[in-house]
């Protein structure tokens, strides 16, 4: 009998978890109860606008938030134990060798003045007490499955010497080197063309697969990984709005953020067309309390409930769940025509 997701460990469960980023201004509460579960092997996206609090709820889970910023309350529970409850030693303990993070900007994330090579073995023996030869060759060899062509020669590069979309291969063999539990992937693909996009989503969900990792992946654009996921998670305002399996949320999302979205992916027969589709209106301020939804305003379904009660996320089936008011009436709407990778 084939095995299934739902079969599969738990490996992550956040809990209720608040995050803010304290200012001159007040408290911008940028993650706002937001909860979630993923199991081994299984590959959820996180999607939403620049702010929805896509890369402030990774760095939560991490304990990498910047500055004066910090979780508030919640719960970060990674292979049974609250993340939130160890200690930065601790912590340094996990990340890298737990948790792998693929960065959005490998060239900020790489030390110029270090080889590929020198990033490589310096984390093999850190976390898996690798030393010369041996952590040299293990180097080598996870370039060559990350797809770098000439390993041993890119081992001596540094980074100003390769391109983007190298670096950030080099940025995934750093990721996967201790073969981690949980792979944070906040946008892998930004500022690469899409044929390098491709290449490198598809390259971490065959490493993923391969490992029986689970796995995080953020983006703002729905269209790309709809290929790649098993789950998606859309974010607004620091907040969870929908949530379910890939293909019923493709083919009937239940939140209009979701619907705005997915209308905002580029089409082949809209583009011939001179259409070019947006969701009009700005992002909410994350400062201070936010009466009913946040989408309200920019909603082109919203009554007076959505200005005055907050909703909260309820099944729409049974692992499809919406932050919505008129989620019926969303559902009489024509489906989006799908997105496919």
């Amino acid at each position: 009998m084939a095995v299934t997701i739902e079969d599969r460990r738990p490996v992550l469960e956040v809990r209720d978890l608040n995050a803010s980023f304290f200012t001159r201004r007040g408290e911008v509460r940028a993650v706002r109860d937001v909860s979630f579960s993923l199991r081994q092997g299984e590959t959820l996206a996180l999607v939403g606008e620049s702010g929805s609090g896509k890369t402030a709820t990774a760095m939560s889970i991490l304990r990498m938030l910047p500055g004066k910023a910090q979780v508030t309350s919640g719960q970060i529970v990674f292979e049974g134990q609250d993340l939130l409850r160890l200690s930065q030693r601790q912590m340094s303990r996990i990340r890298g060798r737990h948790i792998g993070l693929i960065p959005q900007d490998p060239a900020a994330s790489l030390n110029p003045l270090m080889t590929t090579g020198a990033h490589m073995t310096e984390l093999l023996g850190v976390h898996m007490g690798m030393k010369g030869r041996v952590a040299r060759d293990r180097a080598i060899e996870l370039f060559g499955a990350v797809g770098i062509p000439e390993p041993e020669r890119r081992f001596d590069a540094y980074p100003h010497q390769l391109s983007g979309g190298m670096r950030q291969r080099v940025m995934i063999a750093l990721a996967i080197a201790c073969h981690p539990a949980l792979l944070l992937a906040d946008e892998p693909t930004t500022a690469l063309d899409p044929t390098i996009q491709a290449q490198i989503l598809e390259l971490i969900a065959t490493l993923s697969r391969e490992m029986d990792t689970a796995t995080i992946l953020i983006t703002h654009n729905l269209g790309i990984v709809a290929g790649v996921c098993d789950r998606v998670a859309v974010m607004y305002g620091g907040r969870i709005v929908e949530i379910a399996p890939r293909d019923p949320l493709f083919a009937e999302p239940r939140h209009p953020y979701t619907l705005g979205l997915l209308e905002c992916v580029p089409r082949v027969d809209r583009l011939t067309a001179g259409l070019f589709q947006s969701i009009p209106g700005q992002p909410p301020d994350l400062l201070g309390r936010i009466p009913g939804c946040s989408f309200a305003p920019r909603c082109a379904y919203a009554t007076d409930r959505c200005h005055e009660e907050s909703p909260l996320l309820t099944p729409a089936e049974s692992d499809h769940r919406a932050a919505c008011w008129n989620q019926d009436h969303l559902a009489a709407v024509s489906p989006v025509t799908p997105v496919t990778a």
